[in-house]
Formats: C-alpha cells, structure tokens, sequence
C-alpha cells in the first residue's frame, strides 16, 4: 500500500489537509537536528521533548494551527468547521459517517457540524440514491470560493514553517514522511489481522 498524495511543497503547490500534512515540518528536524552527520551518527536523547518523536509532532502541529488560525480568524468559522470542508474539497459526495471517521470525531458531533454548515450556506446534503435512509455531503458554490481562501491563507503558514529548508531538504522530508506512513500503516494492518484472527478462534 503505497504512501497518501503528499503534495510536493514548492512551485506553490495546494495543500490538501493543513491539520495533518503540515507535520513535514516536524520531519524537518528530527532528521535535520537530531541526526547530525558530523562524524558519526547522534542517538537523540527520546527524554527530552525537543528531540522525542511524539512531542516534537504534537508541538509543531500545534503551532502551526495557531498559525493559521490566526490569519483565518475573520473567516467566522471554527478550526473544526474549516477542517471538515478541507476534507469535502477532497472528497465531495461521501457520507457523513465517512467524514466522521475521517474527522476522526463522533458521528452525532459530525451531524451537528454539517447542521452548522448548512446554515452558513457552505455544505448542503443531497440524497444517497443508493441508499434513502443515507445523505451525501457536497460543497457550496460560496464554500469554493472560502477554500481557495483557505489554501492561501495555508500556504502562508507553510512558507513561514519552511524558512530555510531547501527544496531538496523537503523533497527528502516528503520521502521520509511517506515511509513512515507506510511503517505504520502496514503495521496497523498487521495488528489487526491478528485480533480478527484471535475472534474467530
């Protein structure tokens, strides 16, 4: 299974998921900082949370949601709310169930988002002809104008994260980025094969 579509991060290229791309950064300097080839290779001390995988992700995606929230502050919308449009951009005509497991959020706190939306003018449900009890969520003419909006705004807070990294240095760091998504996600897969093995036993 091959690694998601990780945009390149130069030409001025789109960013499709701010709240989860935008972690590159941090691959940055793990690999930069951490691992500094002078000589010899040095081990990262995992205790200090500057230099600890779990902390440095947390901390730079963090920052770089205040970052951005703060240049798209007069949008009227919760981070949440833009974050459930940046998914539909991608993939309009899903379910809402499908944009809760995306959102990673519960589905009833998904139905009241959408409900929110709706009323903005930005999303609007249409029947699943599949299925009469299931509704699909597509975007707005006015929600496409606010994401291209929203791109901008994001690409600011990409460049300022990415000052002084090269192009070279962050096409590496989408390689990086990319096997680790493949580690986990082959892991992942692994882990739940074996529980659904060790039900049917």
């Amino acid at each position: 299974m091959g690694a998601p579509a990780i945009h390149r991060l130069q030409g001025g290229a789109k960013i499709s998921d701010l709240w989860s791309e935008l972690k590159v950064v941090y691959i940055a300097y793990y690999i930069l900082i951490i691992f500094k080839f002078d000589g010899g290779t040095k081990v990262p001390s995992f205790r200090d949370p500057k230099q600890n995988i779990g902390f440095l992700m947390k901390d730079v995606t963090r920052l770089m949601r205040r970052n951005f929230m703060r240049r798209a502050h007069d949008f009227g919308l919760t981070q949440a709310q833009m974050q459930a449009l940046a998914y539909l951009a991608r993939n309009e005509g899903i379910r809402q169930v499908t944009l809760a497991e995306m959102l990673e959020i519960q589905p009833i706190t998904t139905a009241r988002l959408i409900d929110k939306l709706e009323e903005q003018g930005l999303v609007e449900r249409r029947p699943d002809p599949s299925d009469r009890r299931a509704v699909l969520l597509y975007l707005t003419e006015r929600a496409g104008a606010l994401i291209d909006r929203i791109w901008v705004h994001a690409a600011k807070t990409r460049e300022e994260a990415l000052v002084g990294l090269s192009p070279e240095t962050q096409e590496i760091l989408v390689t990086a980025l990319g096997q680790m998504y493949d580690n986990l996600t082959r892991a992942e897969q692994a882990q739940s094969q074996t529980e659904t093995a060790s039900a049917d036993k």
